[in-house]
């Protein structure tokens, strides 16, 4: 019979058969470490507690977040053109639009 191959899990470095580990990207955790997540780092943390808003680049239509208030340069991350705006939200999409057809309801009568 063919021995198991053991692996060390990336998280605790205890030795598990292949089998009975889990592949977490390009790392291998053991079951008692399959659910714990790794602490994210504080910067990261705090970046996503601030607010953002979406903005579009007009040069490939690539859509991104960018913090509110950030002092970066409104350029276009995937292709570098200049030529971004800030998107509307779905909400505020629907709130014009619901606007747009009350007025024009309002003048057909």
């Amino acid at each position: 019979m063919a021995k198991e191959a053991m692996v060390k899990c990336v998280k605790c470095g205890k030795k598990v058969t292949l089998s009975s580990a889990d592949i977490r990207g390009r790392e291998l955790v053991c079951s008692s470490c399959r659910g714990i997540r790794s602490p994210e780092p504080e910067e990261a943390r705090q970046e996503k507690s601030q607010p953002r808003i979406k903005m579009k680049c007009n040069a490939c239509s690539y859509m991104f977040a960018k913090t509110i208030g950030s002092k970066s340069i409104n350029k276009c991350p995937y292709c570098g053109s200049a030529n971004v705006s800030e998107e509307e939200s779905a909400a505020e999409k629907l709130l014009s639009e619901d606007e747009e057809f009350e007025d024009n309801r309002f003048f057909q009568h």
